[in-house]
């Protein structure tokens, strides 16, 4: 019924404007382009002086005043950096339409022509496109800070104000805007939504799998307006791909080849510097065409991208337990890693464009890319992990957080190659038709991520991992000297237990095996728009309606594949490898432990299959765990009017959208399982199916955005949007999450709601010349019945449900709360300063700063006390410095990115809050242009090598520590 009155709508507003609307009259149309560079000119002003009418050439640089009476008429076109210019023409009977085409220059360009037709025609077009927006929104052009080290899109939009990255131990893998949870926001590709790779655990989009290289700017929209999808409750992020139709060549190839190395200079694992060169290469065609009696109506463009990126991990974590003495801790953990992953992204984006006639239009494009992440034997992650019995009584009374000793416990070694491979495809068809005061629009998409968790290779040690242990291990761990990287010394007590020793590692008690992962996890969405804009006048007052209606379907599934095989031969000797150099700052007690050659154990499972013992139980346990699935399909309408009252413009409307869920897992019912077979014992734990759960339920989403020019340069905005955040699937089911490093469990919740909220804008514009702005903005976004994590307590012994194996473990559950407040302020400062004296007039400075606070509560329901207001994945403060310098073919620039603290888990225990530690990250790039065919470029990111730093409850008390080096490329591009 509700989609029904929103198809009535949609109809009513079209036939309405067909009957009312006045299309009579002359008609003014034109083109606004560069005159130095060619292209046509997007989002240019144009005023149709002495009447309000108002308008902005689109991506062909195009635009129309239809429905005029007869009379003269002076047309103004304005552009950031470029000069004003005026013309006018006369309407009468006799020549009832009139074409104007405009070409706009400035002195400027006659002096440096090669600067302007790159980085500052594309700042100039950012800048443009924010400035002329309705709401509140930042825009990037993708060559804005030049080449991106590890081509990494991240990269880019940390430079934006309140935007901060999210990493996975490997480099920031996407985003959070204005501190809110990246799940919390969409990812869209020319406007269609991309699918999520992280399955059902996440809604975030992984930015990692992807090539900056085939865009041509990005923008984050932070209010969001009635035609867009309201699951923006962060923002909304746009990737934007170019129009060949509007470029002056007829034929146009660029390139851009290098490699991506790992100078001496830098502290690197000694296994990554076995790769000191990997290859990047970049390639485009466009082309514009002339079909039939068209000239210059079709248009081709091919991107094609490859790189291989070598990237370490060298990891060192300890762990706390609490003493009697209340608030002193001591270390009972303390687990290392090295390793090196070979990491091979492909993308390639096609786009068709035609315009049939100067009133229809049509596109198609699509992308693939291909992450897979690889490695050979020899290279792979090898892990240490020391874990003492976690009692006070196991420990010697002089221990403590930075010293500790541990009469009993154990020493696990775990090596392997878990793999991971992305294929991402996306594609989209649509079209756009004028007819007089009319627009219409419509298209179809379809986005798809499909991960192979073996990494997709058809190698026999694809996703193995063998993991051995030694039982009753006395040591010292001691962080004294090294707080990143504790050293590990055992104290010797049984010859048996002597970690160095490699037969004692061989082991009847199933503690020696080999994990062998092949699942998949798939998303798919399929998208269908249509939307329709009229421009018509209401009592002589010109008012643009637009309306529309959507249909999004979320499809997510995966697959849990992992085979347990338990070792039953005799020794591991066969397999030992001396040859592996692990990273020294690991300390000799944690590299001087035996290490495995990877290919030579996969061999003998392959092989010799009577030395190893099938783990059925096991691998029926992971099967379950990890195989689950959701649909979700949105179904919205919207309508929304903009007009304008001289110097003010004023946007409002409201969107319907109607939600319809079903998510699919098998969850846990009790902690321990009695049967006679692992089949009776499963569906003991589990029951005989899964758990589906499933929901329909109906939002409005109004929205008002005002707009106020005091001048042409300096505007002011405020903005009311609302939006909504939807639970991530698994949390929408009785799913549960174990950490045996915090001692707790995460429930998911069948009742949670999705969180609202009101999202509240305002801000001050001033744009510079000859390109620039300084901005400050003030917002607040009122969170109602906002997802959170809730104590609920301690396991109980004797509990049915968890049993013994997790007592006293802390009980968390997904809760709705009543209402939470975020407010912020933010900074931006951005130009050119061309007023500076030569040679200093090639300097551009960019500069922002964020500062959030959130208010929020663990205890809506128990009577336990917050341990902390800080609430999950929420960060306060970001900023960035970057300053540029152009001086003829020479270009060079540095930045700095700042991220604060954030909690990463909540405990109601203060000393067991797990904090990243705030992060400075450098980065430089460099230029030099021999010909237009041919520049040199360097970059560098994480120049000073900065690493990840977790800690619980205390900056002392570090319990994690990641370093992954800095990434450096160097080559050669051009264009012909």
């Amino acid at each position: 019924m509700k989609l029904f009155k929103t198809l009535c709508c949609f109809s009513f507003f079209i036939v309405g404007g067909l009957l009312f609307g006045d299309t009579s009259g002359g008609r003014i149309i034109g083109t606004v382009k560069n005159q130095n560079t060619g292209l046509l000119l997007r989002d240019a002003g144009v005023d149709l002086a002495g009447t309000r009418q108002t308008a902005s050439t689109d991506e062909l640089g195009r635009f129309a005043f239809p429905g005029l009476p007869m009379g003269d008429y002076t047309v103004a076109v304005s552009y950031m950096g470029l000069e004003t210019q005026q013309k006018r023409i006369t309407l009468s009977p006799a020549r009832p339409d009139a074409e104007l085409d405009f070409e706009l220059t400035d002195s400027i360009y006659k002096l440096e022509t090669y600067v302007v037709t790159g980085e500052r025609e594309g700042n100039a077009a950012a800048i443009v496109r924010q400035r002329r927006a309705d709401n509140v929104k930042n825009v990037v052009s993708m060559d804005a800070i030049g080449y991106l080290a590890n081509e990494n899109p991240v990269n880019l939009l940390v430079t934006l104000p309140g935007i901060a990255g999210y990493d996975d131990g490997e480099g920031p893998s996407t985003v959070s805007i204005r501190g809110i949870d990246p799940g919390f926001s969409t990812v869209t590709y020319d406007g269609a939504r991309m699918a999520t790779s992280y399955g059902l655990e996440n809604r975030s989009f992984r930015f990692l799998n992807i090539s900056s290289a085939v865009f041509e700017e990005m923008e984050v929209i932070k209010s969001p307006t009635p035609d867009m999808y309201a699951s923006a409750m962060g923002g909304s992020i746009n990737m934007k791909t170019k129009t060949t139709l509007n470029m002056r060549e007829n034929l146009l190839f660029t390139y851009r080849a290098g490699f991506k190395i790992n100078p001496s200079i830098f502290d690197y694992t000694p296994r990554r510097k076995d790769r000191p060169f990997a290859p990047l290469v970049s390639l485009g065609y466009k082309q514009v065409l002339g079909i039939g009696s068209g000239r210059r109506n079709f248009g081709i463009s091919l991107d094609a991208f490859h790189t291989t990126t070598a990237s370490n991990v060298v990891r060192s974590q300890v762990d706390y337990g609490a003493t009697p003495n209340g608030g002193d801790t001591y270390i009972y953990r303390i687990a290392t890693a090295d390793g090196t992953t070979i990491t091979y992204n492909d993308s390639i984006n096609l786009r068709f464009d035609y315009k049939y006639s100067p009133t229809a239009r049509f596109f198609a494009s699509a992308m693939y890319s291909k992450s897979q992440e690889a490695t050979k034997p020899g290279m792979e992650t090898m892990s240490s992990t020391y874990s003492a019995t976690n009692n006070w009584e196991n420990f010697t009374p002089d221990s403590m957080d930075n010293y500790s000793q541990a009469t009993r416990g154990t020493m696990q070694l775990s090596q392997g190659y878990i793999g991971f491979l992305d294929d991402q495809l996306s594609g989209q068809i649509g079209a756009e038709h004028k007819f007089g005061a009319w627009e219409l629009n419509y298209g179809l998409s379809h986005s798809r991520s499909a991960v192979k968790l073996d990494g997709g290779r058809h190698k026999n040690y694809s996703g193995n991992q063998f993991v051995s242990q030694i039982d009753y291990v006395s040591a010292i761990i001691d962080r004294t000297q090294n707080i990143d990287f504790p050293s590990f010394t055992q104290v010797y007590t049984m010859p048996d237990a002597d970690v160095y020793d490699i037969d004692n590692y061989t082991s009847t008690s199933n503690t020696t095996y080999l994990r062998h992962r092949q699942g998949t996890r798939d998303g798919k969405n399929y998208e269908a728009k249509v939307n329709a804009k009229a421009s018509l006048a209401l009592f002589g007052h010109p008012v643009q309606f637009s309306s529309g209606l959507a249909w999004l379907q979320v499809g997510l599934a995966e697959k849990g594949d992992t085979e347990r095989w338990n070792y039953a031969g005799r020794s591991l000797v066969q397999f030992l490898d001396n040859s592996v150099v692990l990273d020294p700052r690991l300390g000799e007690g944690m590299t001087a432990l035996p290490h495995f050659n990877m290919a030579l154990i996969s061999n003998s499972w392959l092989k010799t299959r009577s030395d190893w013992v099938f783990d059925e139980y096991s691998t029926l346990l992971e099967q379950r765990l990890g195989t689950r699935s959701m649909t979700e399909n949105i179904h919205a309408g919207y309508l929304m009017a903009r007009t304008r009252f001289g110097r003010l413009t004023a946007l409002a409307g409201a969107r319907y959208e109607r939600t319809d869920y079903k998510v699919e897992a098998w969850t846990r019912k009790k902690g321990t399982a009695s049967g006679t077979t692992n089949q009776e014992r499963l569906d003991d734990l589990f029951g005989a199916t899964p758990e589906k759960v499933g929901k329909a339920y109906d939002d409005i989403f109004p929205g008002i955005h005002l707009t106020y020019a005091f001048n042409k340069n300096f505007i002011a905005r405020a903005s009311w949007s609302t939006s909504i955040g939807r639970p991530r699937p698994l949390d929408m089911v009785s799913w549960a999450s174990f950490s045996s490093v915090t001692e707790s469990i995460t429930l998911g919740n069948p009742g949670l709601k999705p969180q609202h909220g009101d999202n509240y804008d305002f801000s001050l514009e001033y744009y510079l010349k000859p390109v620039g702005l300084v901005s400050i903005g003030l917002f607040r976004k009122a969170l109602k019945d906002f997802i959170y994590t809730e104590y609920a307590g301690t396991v109980d012994r004797d509990s049915e449900w968890w049993g013994t194996s997790y007592s006293e473990y802390t009980l968390n559950q997904k809760m709705n709360g009543e209402k939470g407040i975020v407010d912020g302020v933010e900074f931006s400062y951005q130009q050119r300063l061309g007023f500076l004296p030569k040679p200093f007039d090639g300097i551009s400075l960019n500069l922002n700063y964020t500062v959030l606070s959130m208010d929020g509560d663990y205890n809506s329901g128990f009577n336990a006390p917050s341990s902390t207001k800080d609430l999950i994945g929420f960060i306060p403060r970001t900023a960035n410095v970057r300053l540029d310098y152009r001086y003829r073919k020479f270009g060079s620039g540095i930045s700095v990115n700042y991220t604060g603290r954030r909690l990463l888990e909540y405990s109601p225990d203060w000393s067991r809050l797990n904090y990243r530690e705030s992060r400075y990250s450098v980065g430089m790039n460099m230029s030099y242009r021999f010909q237009r065919f041919m520049e040199f470029f360097l970059s560098v990111s994480n120049l000073t090598d900065e690493p990840y730093v977790n800690y619980r409850g205390l900056k002392s008390r570090r319990e994690r520590t990641i370093y992954n080096g800095p990434y450096v490329e160097l080559g050669l591009s051009g264009r012909f």
